[in-house]
Parts: structure tokens; sequence; C-alpha cells
């Protein structure tokens, strides 16, 4: 269980407390066991665990990037991208023969695994950009677009955001040194 508590607050809490910001000039949220200190706390310690950054991550609002860099691919990456709940959702995955099924592209997750294997899924133009700056240059990436599988489950219409964002995600690449090709009518 967590609570907002503003900073100044002298109410203690034992679940985990969420430091609402004293300004407007951070947007950073702080997550602590117990309020005012860990003392306070009672139950199972998730933040430790890294159970809520994973959650943040998969919500696209948390990105850590691993250590190294990703890997380099011999077939390149695949980037999907669609909306969903009126935000736009991003996939980047390693580049194999095969189709991907679409449910492996939209299922939430970083996956960075030692074979190679690379599969993030974020939201938001910000958070691509962060796991763009983590492919090593030259990189080739290609960003698909349209139907997946016809697998009811798992209908997603991937599409492109507005011009004006593949516009800017393309100039970023090519700012970091990556080779990215669009894939879609009109592109």
């Amino acid at each position: 269980m967590g609570r907002f508590l503003d900073p100044d607050s002298s109410v203690p809490f034992d679940g985990f407390a969420i430091e609402q910001p004293l300004n407007n000039q951070t947007n950073t949220v702080t997550i602590q066991t117990g309020y005012p200190t860990s003392s306070f706390f009672t139950g199972i310690d998730w933040v430790d665990d890294g159970t809520i950054q994973e959650s943040f991550r998969q919500a696209g609002k948390l990105i850590s990037p691993p250590e190294p860099p990703l890997p380099q691919s011999v077939k390149g990456y695949e980037l999907y991208s669609w909306l969903q709940d009126d935000q736009w959702n991003y996939t980047l995955i390693t580049g194999t023969n095969r189709d991907k099924t679409a449910q492996e592209i939209v299922t939430a997750g970083y996956t960075v695994n030692t074979d190679g294997w690379v599969n993030i899924h974020v939201i938001g133009l910000n958070a691509l950009e962060q796991v763009i700056g983590l492919l090593p240059a030259a990189e080739f990436v290609t960003w698909l677009s349209g139907p997946r599988s016809n697998d009811p489950q798992y209908a997603v219409n991937f599409a492109l955001p507005h011009a004006d964002d593949v516009a800017a995600i393309k100039a970023y690449a090519d700012q970091n040194g990556l080779n990215l090709t669009v894939f879609f009518p009109g592109y």
C-alpha cells in the first residue's frame, strides 16, 4: 500500500510513502519505505527487489539503461509503434528472419539478455529517444508498420505517429549515427 505525502507532513505512515516535489522546478518523485523514516515501515519491501522500478519501466515512466549499452545485432533491430489509450507505444526488438507476433511486440517489458536478445517496450517519444540512444553507432533499425497477426486478442493497429514525430526520431537516430529506415507508404 502506498500514499502520496506532502514532504511537510507530520503524520507517520507504515507503507510506501511517495513524496511529491516541494517545488515545480523538479518532476522527481521519491518513494521510500515508511514515513518520516523507514522505522515506521511494516510489510514487504518491493522497492529493493525491483518490482516498483519494473512497474514504472513497463509504464514508460522509468528508463534504466543497461550497462553496457545495447548489443550490436547481426540482423539489426526492428521498431514498432502503435497508439493505445491516447499514448504512443514503442517496442525495439532484435531483428530476426521471422515475423514477430503481435503478442511479443505489445507485451510490456524491458528485456536485454546476455545472448543478445532485446525486447524493450516504452511509452512516449522521450522514452523512445532514451532507448535509441543506447544503440551502438552504425546499427540498422527498421521501423515497421502495418498488421502483424490475425490474433484477435492482440488486434493492434501498428502505425506511425505524426510525421513531425517520425522526423524527430529520424533526426535523433541520425545524430546518434544510426541507420533508421521507415517502412510505411508515403515515407
